[in-house]
């Protein structure tokens, strides 16, 4: 489940954010499969992508960040 907090130095403005064991735990659940594991980085790869995707391993992801490695991935996008 995304978690929000407030950006530092903007009044107001909440950020979306998934944790990253969530977008994992969704990967999986729509076939991507771990092909390296990095100290700052993974990359994955989905049956139906052409490419390898670039996943951060921060504890938070930004939510269009976890948007756009989804669409990368052609996968749908994780619930909010």
């Amino acid at each position: 489940m995304p978690v929000g907090y407030c950006a530092p130095g903007r009044r107001g403005i909440l950020r979306r954010v998934t944790p990253l064991r969530e977008l994992e735990r969704h990967l999986i659940e729509n076939g991507c499969e771990r092909v390296r594991h990095g100290s700052r980085h993974d990359v994955w790869r989905s049956p139906t992508a052409d490419r390898p995707v670039t996943v951060p391993r921060h504890r938070e992801i930004p939510f269009g960040t976890a948007r756009a490695i989804c669409r990368q991935l052609h996968i749908p996008t994780p619930p909010r």
